[in-house]
């Protein structure tokens, strides 16, 4: 699917709206990319979290 589709890294995806209208027919211009959060931080803080709870319930802790 189009909404799949990233680039650079996942900074980057595609414009869902250019599959919505016809851009010869626009008065303005519509991006072709709109800026995204890279799927490897989206879940950035629950990795963190679940660290954080592995290691205070853990016999490593110092």
């Amino acid at each position: 699917m189009p909404d799949q589709i990233s680039i650079g890294g996942g900074y980057w995806r595609l414009n869902l709206m250019l599959l919505s209208c016809v851009p010869s027919t626009t008065p303005t211009p519509i991006p072709t990319l709109v800026q995204s959060t890279a799927e490897l931080f989206q879940n950035a803080d629950a990795v963190s979290n679940a660290y954080s709870y592995l290691l205070s319930n853990s016999d490593a802790r110092s």
